[in-house]
Formats: C-alpha cells, structure tokens, sequence
C-alpha cells in the first residue's frame, strides 16, 4: 500500500472514531465550568438591541466587570447612558422580594418599560415583578408572563427613508 493511501486511510480511522464518541455529563459540566471561568473576561460586549414600541429607543444588556449592566440608548439624538439605577433596583427588588440581589447580577435579562418609561416589568422565575422607576419601589404582580420583552423589531422608517429622493 502506497503511503498516501495508508495515510488517508489512517485519516478516516480516527474521523469515524471521534464521530461516534458520546458526550457524557463530565463533559457538559467541564465545558459549563470553562464557560463561567472565561465569561467575565469579555467586557463591553452587547447584547441584541430591544426597540422599545413607539419610540426611537432601545435598550441591550452588555458584559461588564462582574456581571452585567442594561444600557438605554436613544436612537433619535444618538444619546445613551444606564436603562436605571443599578445599584437602587437592587436594593428595591432585594427588600421586595426577601432576597439579596447585586446591582450587576439582577435576576433578569430582559424586562420591557412600561407606563411611558416610569417602569419596568420583568419575570423572575414563576413570578412577575414591577419597579417604578422614580421610587424605586418594586413589587410582585402574579405569574410571570410569557415575554417580558417589548421585542427585538425596529420601529418604523420615516417617509424620507422608504421614499429615497
């Protein structure tokens, strides 16, 4: 036998061995392990954008030390700064909820604002929650919903921009 032919046989050998390999469950904490360990090394990285319905605003979650943190960006006059005070929802949902939460580690990653951006309501676990924004006061609202989210659609395009010149 010709030794490039033994060499791709050799090839094929090992590629149908690793194939039928099975994952076991070691497997799957290691790589979870592994994900945890280099997870907090990225920072600065977004999430995808959440228009907020009938408006020129979005929001996305992005990768800071120690966690995470919700950005409020508006579209229209290209500002952006914190979706709200961190540290202040922590606390509120913390003394609400009997539980202590991190300002960088909220039990939610995703939450839609409601009453013209005075609150906020989002799903922990089974359970819904409200915060007004202003007090800083956050409450239990019942079952949670199935999305909290106000959506990953754009709003609408003007009439300059469907109708180029």
């Amino acid at each position: 036998m010709k030794p490039a032919m033994r060499s791709i046989l050799i090839f094929f050998f090992f590629i149908s061995s690793n194939l039928t390999a099975q994952v076991t469950a070691a497997d799957y904490r290691r790589a979870l392990e592994q994900r945890a360990k280099y997870q907090g090394l990225a920072i600065d990285v977004p999430g995808p954008a959440n228009w907020i319905e009938g408006t020129e605003r979005f929001w996305y979650e992005k990768s800071v030390r120690g966690g995470r943190e919700f950005e409020l960006v508006d579209a229209e006059t290209l500002t952006k700064g914190p979706a709200f005070d961190h540290e202040k929802l922590a606390a509120a949902l913390s003394a609400a909820s009997g539980r202590h939460y991190e300002p960088l580690a909220l039990p939610f990653s995703e939450f839609k604002f409601i009453d013209a951006g005075r609150a906020i309501e989002f799903s922990i676990g089974e359970s819904g929650w409200q915060c007004v924004l202003a007090e800083y006061v956050c409450k239990r609202t019942g079952p949670a919903r199935s999305s909290a989210t106000s959506g990953r659609r754009r709003p609408p395009q003007d009439e300059e921009t469907d109708n180029p010149a």
